[in-house]
């Protein structure tokens, strides 16, 4: 038996996880989760936004989280991590 899986999860959330002073302006809480195969991850999808990393912000350091990116090419990095995972992805 391995000990380890051969998947790797990226968990994320947005909103306000509380019920006390809902924010009347987004009164939502979403938890989403990103699974991809250990293989499908190294060989593709991390590859593709390193590269894009380099292309946008010059390394490969940043992190990609909207509220983060500069508005010059925060357009242009969004779609091509779309793309990106879009490629090498399952939605489910």
């Amino acid at each position: 038996m391995d000990d380890f899986s051969d998947f790797i999860i990226f968990a994320d959330e947005s909103g306000d996880h509380g019920m006390e002073n809902i924010d009347t302006e987004f009164p939502v809480f979403a938890l989403v989760f990103c699974v991809f195969s250990k293989n499908d991850y190294s060989r593709n999808v991390e590859p593709g936004v390193r590269e894009l990393k380099f292309k946008y912000f010059g390394h490969d350091v940043a992190i990609l989280q909207n509220g983060k990116c500069e508005n010059s090419c925060r357009r242009s990095v969004f779609c091509a991590t779309d793309l990106i995972l879009e490629k090498n992805s399952t939605m489910i």
